[in-house]
């Protein structure tokens, strides 16, 4: 088993899975298969899919009524399931805007109203901030101490800040990255 799918069993699989590779016993966060890519984020923005397994189903995210352990659905997940253009051109633009971040990524997510709630590298937000999302960097930082301002902040039910708390070294941090986001950048 390679180093970085040996420490996401170890560290990460108590909550998440890994598609078919790793799977977790009792998952509670999202299947990290394909994060970051065009894919993974169309389905997060897909009001069939948020609040299924693959994403926020079986978290706090989501309400008891859909299957969820939160009292009620979060902004997120009314947002896509209520607001968000149900277009599958409008999600693939975002999903490509926010996974790539070239040219005018800023105008598409600001168009799709996704700037209510999240801030792109400044400003105050409710949501985590998307600038860089899901880059190497991005997903070093979160996983180092996701109750960062930046990212959960005080909403931050229940990831351990892997760096902040010594829980992993930096070298483990960047090789369970690099492993996560190996489909990102195939």
């Amino acid at each position: 088993m390679p180093e970085g799918a040996a420490l996401f069993s170890k560290h990460c699989a108590e909550c998440h899975s890994y598609g078919d590779e790793i799977l977790s016993d009792d998952p509670s966060a999202p299947d990290l298969h394909g994060f970051g890519t065009e894919g993974w984020i169309a389905g997060l923005l897909d009001s069939d899919q948020i609040a299924t397994s693959a994403y926020f189903g079986n978290t706090a995210f989501v309400g008891k009524e859909r299957g969820g352990t939160g009292h009620k659905d979060s902004k997120m997940v009314e947002f896509v399931t209520k607001e968000f253009p149900k277009s599958p051109d409008v999600r693939q633009k975002v999903a490509t805007a926010l996974a790539t971040q070239g040219d005018g990524w800023k105008n598409v997510i600001e168009d799709a109203l996704c700037l209510d709630c999240h801030s792109v590298g400044e400003g105050d937000s409710i949501a985590l901030d998307l600038s860089g999302y899901a880059s190497r960097q991005w997903t070093i930082d979160f996983i180092k101490d996701p109750a960062a301002e930046h990212f959960y902040g005080d909403k931050n039910d229940r990831m351990p800040s892997f760096g902040k708390e010594e829980k992993l070294s930096e070298e483990e941090i960047e090789t369970v990255s690099d492993w996560i986001l190996q489909t990102k950048f195939d």
